[in-house]
């Protein structure tokens, strides 16, 4: 006899196999990434197709197959039909939920991944400026809720609070002082400026109301903070691998 589950779920994307069926990625309320079957749900007669759609919040019920486990049946509780309608939204959602697919590893409940998941797919559905702070948001908090972050307060290498100065560098353990920056620090230095480390901060400290008010980053500190993530995430995919 088959059990029967049911929780809350949000749809992060889907990988096509046979002529009708697909894996559907979910992220759960009750037990974190999985990957369901869902059989025959590319037919337009399909009941279970029309809910389905990436960035859903949905209501599922499935069970554990011999091989997978199986969608039996979905439900829409909340949908975000603002972020398919704008290209840079979709695209950005689209890059959320693969790294979610990507980076969670074990089918376990996770409340804080889950919260951050959902408010950030909210926050680029009404957010209509600044949309690379949303992307900044959520990269720099997903890493510190898997054990990834960096301490945007702190030296690396003295531990001391960092002090107002013109410019900073960030190193794949964290951020360093001049002081420390003058010593041998080992490997690539990334320099940043000011500003960029107290966006930074305003990221990690979760300040909505600041991070919405600020105006359009310029170019360079657009680039430097696209240099740090890119950096940083290289090198955790190394050694992820």
């Amino acid at each position: 006899m088959f059990v029967n589950y049911r929780t809350q779920a949000i749809v992060l994307g889907r990988k096509n196999i046979n002529e009708a069926d697909s894996l559907v990625y979910f992220f759960t309320k009750e037990f974190g990434l999985l990957k369901i079957l869902g059989k025959s749900i590319r037919k337009i007669s399909s009941k279970l197709k029309s809910a389905a759609r990436d960035f859903n919040f949905e209501e599922i019920e499935f069970v554990q197959g011999k091989k997978f486990k199986i969608l039996t049946d979905i439900y829409s509780v909340k949908k975000l039909p603002e972020i398919n309608k704008d290209l840079k939204k979709k695209k950005l959602c689209h890059f959320i939920c693969d790294f979610f697919i990507e980076f969670v590893r074990e089918p376990e409940k996770d409340l804080k991944l889950w919260n951050l998941l959902a408010f950030s797919l909210q926050m680029t559905r009404d957010w209509d400026k600044n949309l690379y702070l949303v992307y900044q948001f959520f990269i720099w908090n997903f890493l510190k809720n898997i054990g990834f972050g960096i301490d945007f307060e702190k030296c690396f290498n003295c531990h001391k609070k960092l002090k107002p100065q013109k410019s900073f560098y960030f190193t794949k353990k964290g951020i360093v002082c001049d002081f420390c920056e003058g010593k041998s620090v080992a490997g690539k230095k990334i320099k940043i400026s000011q500003i960029t480390l107290k966006i930074l901060r305003t990221i990690q400290k979760k300040d909505i109301k600041l991070l919405s008010r600020l105006k359009a980053a310029d170019k360079n500190i657009l680039k430097e903070m696209d240099l740090m993530t890119a950096y940083y995430l290289g090198i955790i995919r190394k050694n992820e691998q």
